[in-house]
C-alpha cells in the first residue's frame, strides 16, 4: 500500500513539474476543410492553351480542400521590469497530406512590455489584417481576398499564372512594432527587409517595403486604416495602396464595409500599371447557434478596359461550440470581358480560376472549422 502511495506521489510531482515547465508554452491550431462543387460558366468555353500555367480546367467538378489549416506553438518568459520575451512558431498543415512545411505562417520572436511589442520574423502585413480582422467568410470560397488586394491577369498574374494576393501578404524578413492598446486603439509599423536572394513572394517584395496602420476595437465598433508600400524589385514594379475597413455589431445584426486603392507603377509585363479601386459590404445575422450572412464586392477597371469584376457571397454557419462549427457557402464571381478574377484566392486551399477571361466561376461549398 505504501509503495502504491509513494508511486502515486512521485507521479503527481513529476506531472506538476512538467506542467510548470510548460506553463508558458501554448499549443494551438485551426482546422478547416470543405468539399466544393464548382462551375466555370463561359458562353464560348474552350481550352485555348492546354500547356499553359493553368492547363485546362474542367468546366464543372468537385473536390476536397484544406483551407489554412495550421498548427502552432507560442510562449513567453518574464524577464523582469514588466517585460517579456515572446515567440511563436506556426506551420501550415494540409488535410490532404501533402506540402507539409514548418514555419510557413506567422513565425517570429521579440519582446513585449508596457511600451508595446517589437518582433522580427515572418508575419501578416497590416494591409492583410485590415481585411481579415473585419470581413466575414475568411478561408472559404467566399473570402473577400478573391477581390480585395487581388487580381488575376488584371493587377498581377504570377510567373505561374495563378492569382496573386499582392496586398494580402505574409512577409518574411519583418521587423515590426505594435503600440500598447490605448482605449481600443493600436498602431502598427512593419518594415520588410530586402533580399536579392529571397524566394518569390509573389515577385514583389524582394526589395522590401513597409506598412503603417491603426486599428480600433472597442465595444460594438471595429475598424482599420492601413497603408502599404512595396519597393521596386527585380521586376521593377512599385506598388502602393491604402485600405480602410470597419464593422458595427448591433446584436443580433452585424454590418461592415471595406474600401481600397491600389496603384501599380510597372516597368515590365509581370504587373500591369494600374490605379484600381475596390470595395465591399456585408451583413450578418445571429439566430441562436447559427450565423447567416451576405456579402458583395466590386473591383473597378485597371488600366485595361472591361477589367473589373464583382462577387456575391451567401454563407451560413452552425456552431456546435465556440470551437467547432459547420458551414455552407455559395460564391459567384462575375468577370468583365478582360477580367479573370478567381474564387479561392484567399485562405481557401484550392484556387478556382475562370476558364478564360470573362468567364464567371461559381462554387457551392460545405465545410467544417475547429479551433484549439
Amino acid at each position: 500500500m505504501n509503495k502504491k502511495l509513494l508511486a502515486t506521489a512521485i507521479g503527481v510531482a513529476l506531472a506538476g513539474a512538467v506542467s510548470s515547465a510548460s506553463a508558458a508554452v501554448k499549443v494551438y491550431g485551426y482546422i478547416n476543410g470543405s468539399y466544393d462543387f464548382y462551375n466555370n460558366s463561359s458562353t464560348h468555353y474552350k481550352c485555348d492553351n492546354p500547356t499553359g500555367p493553368n492547363g485546362c480546367m474542367d468546366k464543372s467538378g468537385s473536390g476536397f480542400s484544406s483551407n489554412s489549416t495550421n498548427f502552432g506553438l507560442k510562449g513567453s518568459e518574464d524577464i523582469g521590469g514588466g517585460n517579456a520575451f515572446i515567440w511563436q512558431f506556426e506551420s501550415n498543415i494540409d488535410l490532404n497530406g501533402s506540402g507539409q512545411t514548418l514555419g510557413t505562417r506567422n513565425t517570429f520572436a521579440g519582446f513585449r512590455g508596457g511600451w508595446g511589442t517589437v518582433f522580427a520574423g515572418k508575419h501578416d502585413s497590416a494591409m492583410k489584417m485590415a481585411d481579415t480582422k473585419v470581413m466575414p467568410f475568411n478561408n472559404t470560397v467566399g473570402d473577400s481576398r478573391n477581390i480585395m488586394g487581388s487580381g488575376y491577369n488584371t493587377i498581377g498574374p504570377g510567373s505561374n499564372g495563378k492569382q496573386e494576393n499582392i496586398l494580402n501578404q505574409r512577409f518574411g524578413r519583418v521587423l515590426a512594432y505594435v503600440s500598447p492598446n490605448m482605449m481600443g486603439f493600436n498602431g502598427y509599423l512593419i518594415y520588410v527587409g530586402g533580399s536579392s536572394t529571397a524566394s518569390n513572394e509573389s515577385a514583389n517584395t524582394k526589395a522590401g517595403g513597409y506598412d503603417l496602420a491603426a486599428s480600433y476595437n472597442n465595444g460594438p465598433i471595429k475598424g482599420w486604416l492601413a497603408y502599404e508600400k512595396q519597393f521596386s524589385d527585380v521586376s521593377n514594379s512599385d506598388i502602393k495602396a491604402w485600405r480602410v475597413s470597419g464593422s458595427y455589431n448591433m446584436n443580433p445584426f452585424k454590418v461592415g464595409a471595406i474600401y481600397e486603392n491600389i496603384t501599380v507603377d510597372s516597368g515590365n509585363s509581370h504587373y500591369l500599371s494600374a490605379d484600381r479601386n475596390a470595395w465591399g459590404l456585408f451583413g450578418m445575422m445571429k439566430m441562436g447557434m447559427n450565423d447567416i450572412g451576405l456579402a458583395y464586392y466590386k473591383a473597378d477597371n485597371t488600366s485595361v478596359a472591361s477589367s473589373g469584376a464583382d462577387m456575391w457571397v451567401l454563407g451560413a454557419y452552425h456552431h456546435f461550440t465556440k470551437q467547432t462549427n459547420v458551414y455552407a457557402m455559395y460564391a459567384s464571381m462575375s468577370n468583365d470581358n478582360n477580367a479573370s478574377y478567381a474564387l479561392g484566392g484567399g485562405g481557401h486551399g484550392d484556387l478556382i480560376p475562370p476558364t478564360q477571361a470573362g468567364a464567371d466561376p461559381s462554387v457551392f461549398s460545405v465545410g467544417f472549422e475547429h479551433k484549439f
